[in-house]
């Protein structure tokens, strides 16, 4: 398990409702009170690995969960 977001370059986000369960949107001021979140390419991340057994990844799109 890897605490990271996921993105297509590495980056800081905030996350947008302060949960690990919703979006993340550009790095806020730390003024925000904000939890941020450190972006990885997977690709970076988990290349060593031999085999992967399951990686989920919920896509959002304009706000609204992909379903």
């Amino acid at each position: 398990m890897k605490p990271y977001a996921v993105s297509d370059k590495r980056a800081t986000l905030s996350l947008a409702h302060g949960s690990s369960n919703n979006s993340v949107i550009p790095a806020q001021s730390i003024d925000c009170q904000t939890t941020y979140a450190q972006a990885v390419v997977p690709d970076e991340e988990l290349n060593h690995l031999r085999s992967i057994d399951f990686i989920k990844i919920d896509i959002v799109k304009d706000g609204s969960p992909s379903r």
